[in-house]
C-alpha cells in the first residue's frame, strides 16, 4: 500500500490520525502508521478542522485516495458514522 507519498500528503494523514476516533486509528497496521509520522512536517499549514467530517477536509487528492482507501479496507462502513 505504501508508495512514495509527497510530505504535504504524510503531513495532513499524520494530522487526520491525530484526529480520529481511537477505535479507527487502532485497526491501522502500525507501518503505516509510522509511515505518515515518520514521513511528515511540521512545518506544514494543515489544521484538521474538527467542524468538518473527514472527507470534507481541505486535503489533498493523494491524501483524500489514502483516507477512502483506509476506510473501505480497514474501517469498512465506520467512516460514515
Amino acid at each position: 500500500m505504501m508508495g512514495d507519498y509527497s510530505i504535504k500528503t504524510c503531513t495532513e494523514m499524520s494530522e487526520i490520525l491525530d484526529h480520529i476516533p481511537q477505535e479507527l486509528f487502532d485497526k491501522l497496521p502500525k507501518e503505516v502508521v509510522n509511515y505518515f509520522y515518520q514521513n511528515a512536517s511540521n512545518d506544514n499549514g494543515f489544521k484538521y478542522n474538527v467542524a468538518l467530517p473527514l472527507l470534507e477536509q481541505d486535503i489533498s487528492d493523494d491524501t483524500r485516495n489514502i483516507v477512502v482507501f483506509l476506510s473501505r479496507i480497514f474501517w469498512k462502513e465506520e467512516l460514515n458514522k
